[in-house]
Parts: structure tokens; C-alpha cells; sequence
């Protein structure tokens, strides 16, 4: 998937500014964006010339207002924020997409302008994939704070009229990434309190002690061996009685510093 990450020029002009949006706050949304946006290996597109020429206050242009000291942010910090935004080459144009996410400066009711709504925006273009590969290559940068094993396809392959479940499988995928760990770290003396916790927002969580030995997955360790990783945890998918699941662990010392949580298969039993 090739995203056309579109940064909207006219965005930046004061006129545009119709809630009375504060500007630091536009520019510390906008850093959020462009560093998630890097990190999954992405960049921010806009047209330089058009950018620098709206103007950010009623007679001033956005490039006076950086770079003219007659026009001194409150907070020069956050001006250096956007100036570095605004100036990093961040690689090759692309010349075809796959789908786009159009990122505005002062917010609208159209478009994405804080890092929440633009995740989500990403795992919706997730929900619609269909080709099991693309979602599976996809699937890591909307959820970045998971770690995947490397047989995460596997569990994928088998399963037939995928389509149908795409939009579950993202469901239970932004919960697990977005809330698992810090259940996990207020329950963890106690973990029937967090499977019941996350079946409160999911279908059901639970656990598969009887097949720990079927539930092994290899994760790439922070030193780059391959580390196993017993998932018996799962969220059923669809239906209480499916026997599709998401099997994951909270997270592993080994693997991001134990910052992630870890989704071993995604599929029917692997038993």
C-alpha cells in the first residue's frame, strides 16, 4: 500500500482557521503526524511554493512568519517544529497511490488534523483491504505499537471469504494495540480481571492452557535472533463460537524493550 499522506496548503491560512483553533496546538498535531508518518516509513506531501505562501496570519505569509524576526512565535520551539516539517526532504514522490489521507493544518470537519483521527483514517483504508498479502504488509504501520511474529501470515492464508472479517480483525487489533499493555500492567497480579476487561470491549478474551505447546511463535528479538513466545491469550472473532482468533501476549523483555504488545496468529486454531 502506497499512501498519498496530503498535506493541504490552504489549510495553513488563517481564513481557513473557522474554530478558533490555537496555533501551537495546530503545530504540535501536525508534528505528531509527521513523526508517525516517518517512523512507518512514509512522508507528508505538499507543494512547497503554494505552502509557504498562504497566509498564516491576516498580511503575513507563512515563510515571514518563520524565518522574519518582526514576527517572533511565542514559542520558538514549536516554530523550529514546523520549519523542520516544512524543510526535510523526506524521499522520492510517488507517482501512483493506493489510497490517500489528506491532513489538515487548522482543523475542519473533512479531514484529519490530530494523530488520533489520523490512525484512524489508516486502519479504515486497512479494513478494505482484501488481498491478504497487502493487508498483511499494511497492517504493521497502523498498529505500531504491536509486534507481529514472523508467521503472522500463516494464520492468514487459510482463512476463505476474507473480506468478510477484515473489519474484525482491525477492531480487535486497535484494542489490543491501543489498550492491552496498560491492562496488562494494572492487572497483572490478576489477569482474569484484564481477559474480562478486554471481553468487555471485544467479543471475548480468553485463554487455551490445553494447547500451549501448539501456541509457540517466533518473534525478532531486539538483538535480531528469533525469540519464542508462548501466545495463549485470544480474542474470538465474529462469533463466540468461531474458531477464528487473534492469539497475542501482553509483551516480552526481549522484544521492544517489552513496550509492544505481541500478536503471534491471527487465524483459525494452528492445532
Amino acid at each position: 500500500m502506497i499512501i498519498n499522506n496530503k498535506l493541504l496548503e490552504e489549510s495553513f491560512n488563517y481564513k481557513y482557521n473557522l474554530h478558533g483553533s490555537d496555533l501551537n496546538e495546530c503545530i504540535v498535531s501536525i508534528d505528531e503526524i509527521y513523526l508517525y508518518v516517518s517512523n512507518v516509513g512514509e512522508r507528508l506531501y505538499f507543494d512547497m511554493g503554494s505552502i509557504y505562501m498562504q497566509e498564516i496570519r491576516e498580511g503575513i505569509s507563512l515563510a515571514d512568519w518563520l524565518w522574519s524576526s518582526s514576527h517572533e512565535s511565542n514559542d520558538k520551539e514549536l516554530k523550529d517544529m514546523l520549519v523542520q516539517i516544512l524543510t526535510k526532504p523526506m524521499g522520492k514522490e510517488e507517482s501512483v497511490f493506493d489510497d490517500n489521507i489528506e491532513v489538515c493544518f487548522y482543523p475542519d470537519n473533512s479531514h484529519v488534523s490530530t494523530l488520533g483521527q489520523y490512525v484512524t483514517q489508516r486502519r479504515n483504508i486497512l479494513s478494505k483491504v482484501t488481498d491478504k498479502s497487502e493487508f498483511c504488509n499494511f497492517m504493521p504501520s497502523c498498529f505500531v505499537d504491536s509486534a507481529f511474529s514472523t508467521q503472522i501470515k500463516n494464520g492468514l492464508n487459510p482463512i476463505s471469504n476474507f473480506s468478510i472479517y477484515t473489519a474484525e480483525i482491525v477492531k480487535n487489533l486497535s484494542v489490543l494495540n491501543d489498550e492491552a499493555l496498560d491492562i496488562y500492567r494494572e492487572n497483572k497480579s490478576n489477569l482474569r480481571v484484564a481477559y474480562r476487561i478486554i471481553s468487555s470491549k471485544l467479543l471475548e478474551c480468553s485463554t487455551d492452557p490445553e494447547n500451549v505447546k501448539h501456541l509457540r511463535f517466533e518473534f525478532i528479538s531486539d538483538k535480531g535472533d528469533i525469540e519464542i513466545v508462548e501466545c495463549s491469550p485470544h480474542t474470538k472473532l465474529v462469533r463466540e463460537d468461531s474458531n477464528l482468533r487473534i492469539y497475542f501476549y501482553w509483551c516480552h523483555e526481549n522484544i521492544s524493550s517489552g513496550q509492544k504488545v505481541l500478536i503471534g496468529r491471527i487465524g483459525t486454531h494452528p492445532y
